[in-house]
């Protein structure tokens, strides 16, 4: 059997790409990976240069969306849920958006930046900001034209977070509990997102644990398992301590 020369070889493989057409660029386009927090660590403010992986640019059917997430002393924030939304969320759904609204979500690394890559349809696009020690927070970007790139600095700060465990009065950890916190009355205001009690209620998991992003104040907490049953209303003075707080039903 005749082997190929280099020359032949060359042709045949241009050839074969030729035919099957360059492929598409890849949604997301770090190329190396960013140092992340752990799973199970807090969200916090970041000091020092971290590296930072260079982004692919955009092509024709594509546009880029870039936000580097800063505090107002200019440190990087990681740990931060982001998401890049193809319609303004309602109210009632700015802590978890409908599926079919979201396009992409990304945890910011610890060099504080995040980056999507979106069809270019000519549509406006908006990025939310969210998770354990954030309150919500909605940002207009610009519509999605082919080929270009929305790069920005987004101001935003770490509010503390309140861990509670849930307990029946048999001591037993209480799952899919419904916890309500919100401000005591005449105490200062928290600004909230959603009508009612949305924005202030949480389920508990399945450990009977429920966090709540607050700043430092009094507040009324409210619980009752998922029959609605055993319902305890009380007011705390939370002082920012990370130390869960046991509630009994």
């Amino acid at each position: 059997m005749k082997s190929c020369s280099p020359f032949t070889a060359t042709v045949l493989v241009a050839a074969l790409l030729a035919a099957c057409g360059n492929p598409p660029p890849p949604l997301d386009p770090d190329a190396g990976i960013a140092e992340t927090l752990r799973p199970d660590e807090a969200p916090r403010a970041i000091s020092g240069e971290f590296a930072m992986p260079t982004i692919a640019a955009p092509n024709a059917q594509s546009t880029l969306y870039v936000a580097h997430l800063r505090n107002q002393k200019g440190q990087a924030i990681a740990g931060a849920r982001t998401m890049l939304l193809q319609n303004r969320p309602a109210s009632d759904y700015m802590r978890e958006p409908v599926r079919r609204d979201v396009i992409a979500t990304y945890k910011s690394p610890k060099h504080g930046r995040v980056h999507f890559m979106a069809t270019a349809d000519n549509k406006p696009k908006y990025l939310l900001i969210t998770g354990n020690g954030f309150q919500p927070t909605l940002i207009d970007l610009k519509s999605a034209a082919p080929g270009s790139t929305d790069e920005r600095t987004v101001r935003i700060e770490i509010t503390p977070i309140c861990t509670m465990i849930i307990l029946d009065h048999r001591g037993y950890l209480v799952d899919n509990a419904l916890v309500t916190m919100k401000p005591a009355p005449g105490s200062k205001p928290m600004r909230v997102v959603g009508s009612g009690n949305v924005g202030t209620s949480q389920r508990s998991d399945d450990a009977g644990e429920v966090k709540f992003t607050r700043p430092i104040g009094r507040y009324v907490v409210i619980a009752s398992n998922s029959n609605y049953k055993g319902k305890i209303q009380t007011t705390i003075d939370w002082d920012g301590d990370p130390a869960p707080i046991e509630v009994t039903l």
